[in-house]
């Protein structure tokens, strides 16, 4: 299962209802969602700044210490970067359609012609491309 981590669970989550998963199992106090769609499992996690836990591990009485852990709680965290890639069932041209009326934004880019079919991009909320397929087998086998 893909994991990804947003700075924006809540709007990830969001999206990723909307672009057609399954909400499966959430924990809204450590912002954690599982999500399907088909056969395919999604995680989201929300993201934390790297020094938080070593702030909070370090956390003192010190004016010091109450300074870094407001620093780290307050530091933009950047996810990894990763592009996740669906391919789907229809024609790209229905798949859009499909994500307007579920209020995706998309990007006005057009269709892509590629060796392996025709492909779309859309953003999520942290701006994570996803790469949306529709493949045509005779062009490769």
């Amino acid at each position: 299962m893909p994991i990804i981590y947003t700075n924006f669970f809540d709007d990830a989550v969001d999206f990723y209802q909307r672009l057609g998963f399954q909400l499966t199992a959430r924990d809204r106090v450590y912002k954690w969602a599982e999500l399907r769609m088909g056969d395919m499992l999604l995680g989201i996690h929300e993201a934390s700044p790297p020094d938080a836990a070593e702030a909070h591990d370090n956390a003192g009485d010190s004016a010091q210490s109450a300074h870094r852990t407001d620093t780290a709680h307050k530091k933009a965290v950047q996810p990894p970067p990763i592009t996740l890639s669906f391919d789907c069932r229809d024609v790209l041209e229905n798949v859009l359609l499909y994500l307007v009326d579920r209020r995706i934004y998309l990007l006005g880019a057009p269709i892509v012609d590629e060796a392996y079919g025709r492909s779309y991009r859309i953003r999520d909320p942290d701006g994570r491309e996803i790469e949306l397929v529709e493949r045509d087998r005779n062009l490769y086998t």
